[in-house]
């Protein structure tokens, strides 16, 4: 017994102390939302494409002084200053501690959501808090491959139903393999014709997709899918894709899709 109480010691020591160095080291580190799915135009999409870990809304230029600068300057803001008082100092230790230990427990639970929450406010107290940083990217690898689907998308067919509803909050990661044929018919004078208004958004031919949530259509925005697309659903909703043309039905071919992530399931408890 005496062995096992030293045991459980000399653990709770090792945490405190590993805890106490992040909080005193101050070193740089990543921000809180880094390496976390992103919103994209407010539409609640990443904008990771075919593996890239940018953001595709204002990616910023390497070359661009000011902007690197406005992020140094951001990152410094984010840096963890441990307080003064000592004894405010012992209750972020104990905090980061305790919090530590409910999102293993959430873990555990495979309450990966409710885990990320944990970690969030931890990094919200130490942007700078390593474990943390780590255990959110962890988590989220875990949530881009809890549920699979594979489906065929048709060329000559409009929305499609791809019988996953994506969760609010939750990571999808997107694939299309093969390819179809975009066909597009009309007869002109020696003037030819601009490319439509209502196909001017994206690429002809390109996989696009929207979420339905039961609003109406007008409210709903499709997004570019492409060949790969990761991104976090900003609402919850059936996940619906197509090729991108105002009439598909003269078009040919198919893209088989695989759907990877956190699947929204109504009854599951």
């Amino acid at each position: 017994m005496k062995s096992a109480r030293a045991v459980r010691w000399c653990l709770a020591v090792v945490a405190c102390s590993a805890v106490a160095s992040a909080l005193w080291a101050q070193q740089p580190g990543l921000n809180n939302g880094q390496g976390q799915p992103g919103l994209n135009n407010g539409q609640g999409r990443t904008n990771r494409r075919g593996g890239n870990n940018g953001y595709n809304n204002g990616q910023r230029g390497g070359n661009n002084n000011n902007n690197q600068a406005k992020d140094d300057d951001k990152d410094k803001e984010e840096e963890y200053k441990p307080p003064d008082d000592k004894r405010l100092l012992e209750i972020h230790k104990k905090f980061v501690i305790e919090a530590e230990k409910l999102a293993v427990e959430y873990e555990r639970d495979n309450k990966l959501d409710k885990a990320r929450a944990v970690y969030a406010e931890v990094l919200r107290l130490i942007p700078t808090y390593t474990p943390a940083q780590q255990s959110t990217e962890r988590l989220i690898g875990k949530q881009y491959s809890a549920e699979r689907k594979q489906l065929d998308v048709m060329a000559n067919k409009g929305w499609q139903d791809t019988g996953v509803v994506v969760a609010a909050g939750m990571p999808i990661h997107i694939r299309a393999d093969g390819s179809w044929t975009f066909r597009m018919t009309h007869e002109v004078s020696g003037d030819g014709m601009a490319v439509p208004e209502e196909l001017q958004e994206f690429k002809l031919g390109a996989l696009v997709g929207m979420v339905d949530d039961g609003t109406s259509s007008n409210e709903i925005k499709p997004f570019l899918v492409g060949s790969q697309y990761e991104f976090t659903a900003e609402k919850t909703g059936k996940l619906m894709l197509r090729m991108y043309d105002t009439d598909p039905s003269d078009n040919q071919g198919k893209l088989n899709v695989t759907i990877a992530g956190t699947f929204y399931h109504p009854n599951k408890k």
